[in-house]
């Protein structure tokens, strides 16, 4: 994957920036990439200034693609012209410690950024952190299924519960009858031990991640 990554300094000089214990040097560097790698939230550490320091690979694809930052020559910025203000500010408050939300547009609406000073004054870094798309990796769905004996069907309804549809939007979607629907979700509620839709969905929502093996395209 072909993204700037911390340098030694980054990581070395104080091991608890981090905040978790990791090995030091360059074995560190590479471990905590690959650990990030593996997290289902776009994440990148910049600068005050935007200059990019890392970036897992969901942050890159976001990067790339249509989401509210993009990176031009080794600078994160706002997409839309107008957010820009309001990110330069927000990097200029973590640089004084001072942690926001931020929201940003994108193509599709409005998406949330987390911003969060890693360290402060001269040698400052900043954590972006971008919400999720859904709420939950479709991976960690099949798995969870997968777990609990869900049919290929069942797996289906569930992802679209997950997504926010409702049953009869479900079967609306998939032109059968709403009963089908209800029998199947019955089916997925029963093998999960889950007490409503509502519970079955926070089951799901809070799954560890487990990211597909093939990561998406980085930005070079």
């Amino acid at each position: 994957m072909n993204q700037a990554l911390f340098t030694s300094n980054d990581l070395d000089a104080d091991p608890r920036a981090a905040g978790i214990p990791r090995h030091s040097g360059a074995a560190g560097s590479e471990l905590l990439a690959l650990v990030l790698d593996e997290i289902d939230y776009p994440v990148l550490v910049v600068g005050t200034d935007g200059i990019l320091r890392f970036g897992n690979h969901l942050a890159m694809h976001e990067c790339s693609g249509a989401g509210p930052l993009q990176l031009l020559q080794g600078q994160v910025s706002a997409r839309h012209r107008a957010d820009q203000g309001a990110l330069t500010r927000a990097l200029a408050d973590a640089e004084r410690g001072r942690r926001s939300l931020l929201p940003l547009q994108d193509t599709n609406g409005r998406v949330t950024v987390a911003v969060v000073p890693l360290r402060t004054g001269a040698d400052a870094h900043v954590l972006l952190v971008l919400a999720k798309r859904q709420v939950c990796e479709s991976l960690s769905v099949s798995f969870f299924s997968k777990l609990h004996a869900l049919t290929p069907a069942e797996n289906t309804v569930l992802l679209a519960l997950c997504k926010g549809l409702r049953p009869r939007e479900i079967a609306e979607h998939q032109c059968v009858a709403i009963s089908t629907i209800r029998t199947q979700v019955s089916s997925i509620r029963s093998k999960t031990a889950a007490g409503s839709i509502r519970e079955l969905v926070k089951q799901v929502a809070t799954l560890p991640p487990i990211a597909p093996a093939v990561k998406m395209a980085a930005v070079h």
